[in-house]
């Protein structure tokens, strides 16, 4: 926030550039939070926080003991967390940790890193993209009245799942055998995923 009450633009930060921030956020806490009492508080909270990141970011499978340690970090955390930022401070991603669904993840799968949310952030971004730039977002504009009552409509998912079923195939390695051509003797085709077909 500056003097006069305004929150500073966003800053968009990858998972390296935000974990050098959070692990080094003590210097940041001694020059920009005023009092001595909630200097403790926030020294203690990303203290805690960092543990949890520790085992959070690490590369080898986890043991029990591991994850036990980490969900017991982020209750001390959460603890402090919400006196310092009451409910303004809960975001998604605190309620996951706090909650425990990441715990019940790791138990379950063992290993985060093999899971990184980068890839899916990136998928989202290209399903917006072609939300908004390949189809006519739904409704019924320029449908005439017979046509509607016909049956006809517009959807806007339709093709959004269609273009999603197509780039799950070939992300997961199965696009190459289901869309190539029969005749071996003519040059293998395969259907551009993000090409003009798509809407076919």
């Amino acid at each position: 926030m500056t003097e006069d009450g305004e929150s500073i633009g966003c800053i968009t930060l990858d998972n390296n550039q935000a974990w050098q921030i959070v692990s080094n956020m003590k210097e940041l806490i001694e020059l920009a939070v005023p009092t001595v009492s909630l200097k403790e508080l926030y020294e203690f909270a990303i203290r805690k926080y960092n543990a949890t990141a520790l085992i959070m970011r690490q590369k080898t499978d986890y043991t029990d003991e591991d994850i036990y340690n980490f969900q017991c970090n982020i209750d001390d955390f959460f603890q402090v967390w919400v006196k310092l930022h009451s409910h303004t401070g809960c975001t998604n991603y605190i309620h996951m940790l706090s909650s425990g669904h990441i715990a019940e993840y790791m138990f379950r799968w063992r290993n985060l890193h093999h899971f990184s949310q980068q890839g899916w952030e990136h998928f989202n971004s290209l399903l917006k993209v072609f939300f908004f730039r390949r189809t006519s977002h739904g409704g019924h504009v320029g449908y005439s009245e017979e046509r509607l009552l016909a049956g006809a409509q517009k959807n806007k998912l339709r093709p959004i799942a269609r273009w999603l079923q197509r780039r799950m195939l070939w992300i997961c390695g199965k696009g190459d055998n289901l869309f190539m051509t029969v005749n071996d003797e003519e040059e293998n085709i395969v259907d551009d995923v993000d090409g003009d077909d798509i809407h076919h």
